[in-house]
């Protein structure tokens, strides 16, 4: 039977020990945890715009490319973009575009597509930062590892029969 008490008692000890240890570096940590989770999506947002502005690039890079090999092209898209009247008598007029439709595609342009936030905060993790629960998971668990010494701390064997 004292075999099964020792094995009770390490067992009590370990699991005591290893819960408020836990406790106390959950909530040592849990401001870097914070800052690590927030970091994250800012990284994730930033590849995200970058992502963006490259294929913005790759885009006015193909119509650089464009008008550099078809410069007529960009005469006729002056007259048709900006209404201007066309330098010689056999090019086609073509009356400016619509101002609603060009100020709703300018509307559609101007939108940046909104950037998700995919690694959440754990919930268990915005409840630990406070300060009052903080200081009482920290407490608890200061309790639980000194309950594991005082209790469970050294298996005395007693050699001495009273």
């Amino acid at each position: 039977m004292d075999k099964f008490r020792q094995l009770t008692q390490t067992l009590l000890f370990c699991s005591f020990f290893t819960i408020g240890i836990l406790a106390i570096a959950a909530t040592a940590l849990s401001q870097e945890a914070l800052e690590y989770y927030y970091n994250k999506n800012l990284l994730y947002q930033t590849k995200l715009q970058i992502q963006h502005l490259e294929e913005k690039y790759k885009k006015y890079t193909e119509q650089i490319e464009f008008a550099r090999s078809h410069p007529k092209a960009i005469e006729r898209l002056r007259t048709v973009q900006f209404g201007e009247m066309p330098k010689s008598d056999d090019q086609v007029y073509y009356p400016r575009v619509n101002s609603e439709i060009e100020i709703n595609i300018n509307d559609l342009d101007a939108q940046e597509t909104p950037t998700t936030n995919i690694y959440r905060v754990p919930a268990w993790l915005e409840r630990i930062n406070q300060p009052k629960p903080k200081m009482m998971i920290f407490a608890l668990g200061a309790l639980l590892v000194l309950i594991a010494f005082g209790l469970f701390g050294g298996i005395v064997e007693s050699s001495e029969n009273f």
